[in-house]
């Protein structure tokens, strides 16, 4: 499934870019227009969700309320690229997706579920040690990772999450949020 997404995501600039080529050929005028309307939803497109942020620097994103579908899901995907500490806040509880991994930023612990001999669902903990991608500090949830995690944000009310540089080096990072 996500293979066939980075593949759409992949062609569909591909596509716009030869019915732009096959424009000029028909029609200088439409062939600019399109090209020009490409560059624009190209630079709102990064404008809107590639960030660098300098260390005490925070953004904001509003996470809109779930769709009144049969099993709604809000999903924040965070890319990083770099491996400088990201607090997010806005959340008591984080969870990621493909992950059993609960982050409870109030309890200060991290615990994931699972099911034991006799059927039943048991908490287990683990430890939140500093070290890890992802652990918990007294404020949230600290990133330290490189590459892309995808978080469950859904919610019945809207409400924002703040990411700030913790650390001393700049922060680079792409943000934005899907609602299923």
């Amino acid at each position: 499934m996500k293979l066939i997404f980075l593949l759409l995501l992949m062609a569909l600039p591909l596509i716009f870019i030869l019915l732009i080529l096959f424009a000029f050929i028909k029609n200088k005028k439409i062939g600019f227009s399109l090209l020009f309307l490409f560059f624009i939803g190209l630079v709102f497109y990064i404008y809107n969700s590639y960030y660098i942020l300098q260390p005490g620097q925070s953004v904001k994103i509003h996470i809109g309320k779930a769709n009144e579908a049969l099993d709604p899901r809000t999903e924040l995907y965070l890319v990083k690229k770099d491996t400088n500490e990201l607090l997010l806040t806005g959340q008591k509880i984080w969870t990621l997706r493909d992950s059993d991994l609960w982050y409870d930023v109030e309890e200060q612990r991290i615990s994931y579920s699972k099911v034991n001999e006799d059927r039943e669902i048991v908490k287990e903990y683990v430890d939140n040690i500093f070290s890890n991608d992802l652990y918990i500090s007294e404020k949230g949830l600290i990133a330290r990772y490189k590459g892309e995690n995808v978080f469950y944000v859904t919610s019945s009310e809207p409400f924002d999450i703040t990411l700030t540089n913790v650390g001393n080096e700049p922060v680079t990072f792409t943000a934005h949020v899907v609602y299923r």
